[in-house]
């Protein structure tokens, strides 16, 4: 994971695509562990850490345009609680409720939006889905349109502190999440722009 900077994309991706969701599912990190006999602060580590494993390889698949290596539909992990590292003790306790203020508001945002452009990828990577539309002749697969939706729905659902936070100066943190999240988002509106743009009815 060391590998993650700009300058060793391509390094970083086998590393992440490889060795580190390997690891992590040879850990079971993928599968939700609401079912493990462990404490509920136990149980929220396994989330994050699967989680930013998972953000890791998104992110390095959309920068290079390669298929990720993970595939939402054989993991069952819930999302992160929406509370910050700071209080996730106090929080596992009862003492205190999720925060729509708080740092993992803006991580949580991330992620579905990960999830979405993941989908995109492998949309655009798909040769069954090249294969399908020789057969029906659609001008666009439904599951573009599909995709588009759940694009325009992850802006509509975000969380005001994130949407806007480029007008709080005074929240780095929530800011440099935003600015992330919008990247991926823009990312994934340009591959999902290329699928569209592709010769569906000759194919």
């Amino acid at each position: 994971m060391c590998c993650a900077g700009w300058n060793t994309l391509s390094q970083s991706w086998l590393l992440s695509a490889g060795q580190t969701i390997r690891a992590a599912q040879d850990l079971g990190l993928h599968l939700s562990p609401r079912r493990l006999q462990l404490s509920e602060i136990e149980k929220e580590q396994r989330r994050r850490i699967w989680w930013c494993v998972y953000g890791l390889d998104r992110v390095l698949s959309i920068s290079l345009g390669r298929p990720g290596a993970t595939n939402e539909d054989g993991c069952d992990v819930e999302y992160s609680s929406q509370v910050d590292d700071d209080d996730l003790e106090a929080y596992c306790r009862g003492k205190i409720k999720e925060s729509q203020t708080s740092y993992m508001c803006g991580f949580v945002a991330l992620l579905k939006i990960y999830v979405v452009a993941g989908k995109i990828v492998r949309s655009a990577h798909s040769l069954q889905l090249l294969r399908d539309m020789r057969k029906t002749k659609a001008q666009i697969p439904q599951v573009i349109q599909h995709l588009d939706v759940m694009l325009e729905d992850w802006v509509e659902s975000l969380p005001s502190n994130v949407k806007y936070a480029a007008n709080d100066a005074g929240n780095p943190k929530i800011l440099t999440l935003c600015l992330i999240a919008f990247f991926v988002y823009y990312s994934a509106t340009i591959n999902l722009r290329e699928c569209m743009d592709l010769p569906w009815a000759v194919l």
